[in-house]
């Protein structure tokens, strides 16, 4: 569920090679007679860590430089923010890492004065060359997240 004027974000730490996949559909509430469709606006953002799309094999310690030094916080929009309603259906995208860093999925309900909406959401994370998944986040709620002791960069460390 995403509150009035409300962003929902989840994140990942991602290394080059990575897939990120995402479905999610926007369910109808009990006020869209009265006040409308439900919609919610959804955008990927991302911070790279490294210009180059080699592995960072001490990926925290290249975040900490990049944030500490007089490098400002240049995210770049991967997916441009765009606004989904019911009758949209499921959405599903993906997207193939290029360099290390860190993703945000964003839902937002920000345009929302007066109600909530909610949203039933899966995210993926692959490695590359291989059909395993190591992260997965599922079923529509903020409160949800990895599950316990699930490193989504497990899988491509050096």
């Amino acid at each position: 569920v995403i509150a009035r004027r409300d962003v929902f974000v989840q994140s990942f730490d991602v290394q080059p090679g990575q897939l990120v996949e995402w479905d999610f559909q926007v369910s109808s509430g009990l006020a869209d007679a009265a006040l409308g469709e439900s919609s919610v606006s959804f955008g990927l953002d991302a911070f790279w860590i490294s210009d180059s799309g080699r592995d960072a094999p001490d990926f925290s310690k290249k975040l900490l430089e990049r944030l500490r030094f007089d490098h400002p916080l240049a995210t770049e929009s991967v997916v441009p923010i765009k606004t989904y309603s019911v009758k949209r259906g499921k959405v599903k995208g993906s997207l193939r890492i290029q360099k290390a860093g860190v993703v945000w999925l964003r839902w937002s309900n920000a345009h929302s004065a007066l109600r909530r909406k909610e949203i039933h959401y899966q995210i993926k994370l692959a490695c590359p060359d291989m059909d395993e998944v190591v992260g997965l986040r599922a079923s529509g709620s903020s409160r949800h997240g990895m599950p316990a002791g699930t490193a989504p960069w497990a899988c491509c460390g050096p």
